[in-house]
């Protein structure tokens, strides 16, 4: 059994300047009190993981891939792809482009048809500030917002937004006395209301790396940090934080675990999951599951192969690529272990003679999404495309952009 140490939580809100205060009810408006899903106001699960810049309404796909500064779009009616821009005089390779988000765009999102995202300024030299950005699903009337806080010389930075909030967590890098300290940091601003911020959780680690997600379901905020200790020895602590009332719970602080917790989700029935993988490669990917009445992981299944090491856990499901030379297979389980998916990676327009890397943007039963990037030693600027797996039919990739 795991050992399950204390973490001291900082609750900071009334220390902090400018930091609201709650009133036992911090719904943002009251349509938001219900534990139903909205999703004109709730944040896609199944994107929201720390690398993906994707979205989905149901005419279309949004999203950016690594390498490039602007917006994408696919239209799912006609298939049309392009950069996602509403100006008809632009030429779209330009600060002044509506597609334009830069190398650093975080939190894409879709909400209240509308697109939000956080960047700096292109037209602001030598400044660390982020904004809330947002346009129409057209491409039209994009416009700043907000400034937005981020973990001072942050690192896994994660945005979303979801029922009136922008919520944040990451890494900050601070130097108190001399001694340098990482701080696993999250909070919440108010969307179109600056300054109303709120520490919801801000703990100090001792040693490097340690890694948060977060995940949002109806009026609960769920929280998952690891922090690797020395070889062979992971921390591993979930909490649950009320939206309405800011108050937190544990649901499990432990540590002495062998594997690193590594990717997390949260499925509509509330059942938290992790996967657990061994940094040294000696073990498939490992499916763990929180338990409830004892407040432990317990260990539900692995990929079987040591093929599959690593993985990521999307909308109810569990993905991992294999590669060998060229070529690349996707294996895909529902969380009761069952296998959806097992094939080579193909889609239109994939060359034969290089390989691919790919890299997990989300996903459900239904699809999952991959970008891909050519790798090649030959190939000074590689091709990065986004593409969709349909999983249900059994089919090969599809080419988004």
């Amino acid at each position: 059994m795991w050992r399950i140490r204390s973490i001291v939580l900082i609750m900071i809100c009334l220390l902090l300047p400018g930091c609201t205060q709650s009133t036992g009810n911090d719904l943002a408006d009251e349509v938001f009190d219900t534990d139903d899903m909205l999703p004109r106001y709730d944040s896609q699960s199944k994107f929201c993981l720390p690398v993906s810049c994707l979205v989905e309404t149901e005419q279309a796909y949004y999203g950016r891939v690594m390498g490039t500064h602007f917006l994408n779009y696919y239209d799912k009616e006609s298939g049309e792809t392009g950069i996602l821009c509403g100006r008809l005089d632009c030429s779209h390779d330009d600060l002044e482009c509506n597609g334009y988000v830069g190398w650093g765009a975080i939190g894409l999102s879709v909400y209240d048809e509308k697109i939000y995202w956080t960047m700096k300024d292109p037209q602001e030299k030598n400044t660390i500030d982020h904004y809330l950005w947002r346009m129409n699903l057209d491409g039209t009337d994009r416009e700043r917002l907000q400034e937005v806080r981020v973990p001072e010389l942050n690192t896994n930075v994660i945005i979303q937004i979801h029922r009136g909030y922008i919520y944040t967590a990451g890494t900050a890098l601070k130097v108190v006395e001399g001694r340098p300290e990482e701080h696993i940091q999250v909070y919440a601003e108010k969307m179109e209301e600056e300054g109303s911020f709120v520490s919801i959780l801000d703990i100090v680690y001792d040693s490097p790396m340690p890694y948060c997600n977060i995940k949002l379901l109806g009026n609960s905020l769920y929280i998952m940090i690891s922090h690797y200790k020395d070889e062979g020895n992971y921390s591993l602590a979930l909490y649950e934080w009320n939206i309405q009332s800011r108050q937190m719970i544990t649901l499990m602080e432990e540590e002495g675990i062998a594997v690193e917790p590594w990717s997390f989700s949260v499925t509509a029935e509330r059942e938290l999951y992790w996967i657990g993988w061994d940094p040294k490669d000696s073990m498939p990917a490992q499916v763990y599951r929180y338990n409830p009445e004892t407040k432990e992981g317990e260990f539900c299944f692995d990929m079987e192969s040591m093929d599959y090491l690593s993985g990521q856990l999307g909308d109810g499901v569990i993905a991992s690529v294999s590669y060998e030379e060229n070529d690349a297979w996707l294996r895909i389980k529902d969380m009761e272990g069952n296998t959806l998916y097992d094939q080579q990676i193909t889609f239109p327009g994939q060359r034969k003679d290089i390989s691919y890397m790919y890299t997990f943007y989300g996903g459900d039963q239904e699809y999952v999404y991959y970008e891909a990037m050519e790798r090649s030693e030959e190939i000074e600027y590689p091709e990065v495309h986004m593409i969709r797996i349909p999983i249900a039919e059994q089919k090969e990739g599809e080419f988004l952009w």
